[in-house]
């Protein structure tokens, strides 16, 4: 993708430099920035910071080649879904393309300022069609509102899914440690100490448990980074989520070992009075 930019455009858009420096609008020779995809995909065994004073050549490959000043950070364009794609920056005058867009940067409201920019532009020229103004915001939430409402959809699901997971752990511990009362009974009549013998079902009763969640992370793990094509912003091995999940599930069966162990030990420390 080719654009012609003027200078200021990368201020305006927010563009982070990379390698090298940023053109003006009075360069004597034809240059570009080029995005840091592209540098790697041309020099895929040379530091991006070594590219400045690389020539390129677009269209006429007998033509005049053009300089690389600096190396931009990538940007993806119209989709979130599609591949980085290479990008080529020229200064407007030597890079002049059918159609423009004005970047604006400012701190004021953009619903105030969108009356201001048409006025300004119809004193430039009456006879241009002025687009649809909207903010850098309403674009990427516009491109990503499907994803957002998957994404939505998706965690509504994980957390059904988290909840019975938590009932089901809860409902079937809770009912075998009950079902061993006696063996919970009979070291207490044995003058064994309540204290110690909560501690020894729950260090018991967590290894199945531990067991469990460790085979559960391993196959989140595997499934998540088949999916990465999907996940924007969050990594395979995200520690919030997949910790989250663990400290649920261990306070969920601690609870389920504990309550039930504390009644039998209970009830069998009444029963041998």
């Amino acid at each position: 993708m080719i654009r012609g930019v003027t200078e200021d455009f990368f201020a305006a858009s927010g563009s982070c430099l990379r390698a090298g420096r940023f053109f003006t609008s009075q360069e004597p020779a034809p240059v570009a920035l080029i995005s840091e995809s592209l540098a790697k995909r041309l020099w895929p065994q040379e530091n991006i910071t070594a590219m400045e004073g690389r020539s390129i050549r677009q269209g006429d490959v007998t033509g005049p080649p053009t300089a690389v000043v600096g190396v931009i950070q990538d940007v993806r364009a119209g989709s979130a879904e599609r591949e980085l794609p290479p990008m080529v920056y020229g200064p407007y005058p030597q890079w002049t393309g059918r159609k423009a867009t004005l970047v604006v940067w400012t701190s004021q409201d953009s619903t105030a300022l969108a009356p201001m920019l048409r006025a300004e532009i119809r004193k430039l020229n009456p006879n241009v069609p002025i687009p649809a103004i909207r903010t850098m915001r309403e674009i990427v939430s516009t491109a990503l509102a499907q994803h957002a409402f998957q994404v939505t959809l998706t965690s509504l699901f994980a957390l059904v899914a988290l909840l019975l997971g938590a009932v089901g752990v809860y409902g079937v511990v809770s009912y075998s440690v009950a079902s061993q009362s006696r063996e919970i009974g009979l070291p207490l009549a044995l003058g064994a100490r309540g204290g110690d013998v909560l501690r020894q079902v729950l260090r018991c009763g967590m290894r199945p448990v531990a067991a469990g969640l460790a085979m559960g992370l391993a196959g989140a793990v595997m499934i998540a980074t088949a999916l990465r094509s999907l996940l924007f912003g969050v990594v395979p091995t995200d520690p919030v989520s997949l910790g989250g999940v663990v400290l649920v599930l261990v306070l969920t069966s601690g609870l389920a070992y504990y309550l039930p162990a504390r009644r039998a030990a209970g009830s069998a420390d009444r029963t041998s009075r």
